[in-house]
């Protein structure tokens, strides 16, 4: 059986082995103590959420909060890593740790998908997001 919970910093390790593994898909150079702060910002004042299976991650959702640049009146909850790994893809694993991210905020949610992500754009459809913007990275 799995638990899906708040992630502490006592988390850490696993989660910066499995940033590594994001870095370098997306031609990121690593830095570890960056993503060390990184991700202890996000855990102490945004959202992150991990999934276990007994004592195995089976993945974690994170993201930040923040004020919409456009109505200072309203906050948003800006996804920055999802991942499930290798062994659990295909599962209900990751639409599970979307959902407890999303019930942890009230408001708009973002998130940003990397066009190689096995997520369907129909299934996100069917839970109420909708394309916005595309983002460009060059060098």
């Amino acid at each position: 059986m799995y638990n899906i919970r708040n992630a502490t910093v006592n988390d850490l390790p696993v989660m910066l082995e499995q940033a590594k593994v994001f870095t370098k898909f997306y031609g990121l150079e690593w830095h570890e103590p960056s993503v060390a702060t990184l991700l202890t910002t996000l855990i102490n004042t945004g959202v992150v959420k991990i999934a276990f299976n007994n004592d195995v991650v089976m993945g974690a959702i994170g993201g930040i909060i923040v004020t919409n640049p456009w109505n200072t009146t309203q906050q948003v909850l800006q996804e920055m890593f999802w991942w499930v790994a290798e062994d659990y893809r295909g599962t209900s694993i990751g639409i599970r740790l979307l959902h407890s991210f999303e019930n942890s905020f009230k408001g708009t949610t973002v998130l940003s998908i990397l066009p190689q992500t096995p997520v369907k754009n129909d299934m996100l459809f069917k839970l109420g997001y909708s394309v916005k913007e595309y983002a460009f990275v060059k060098g």
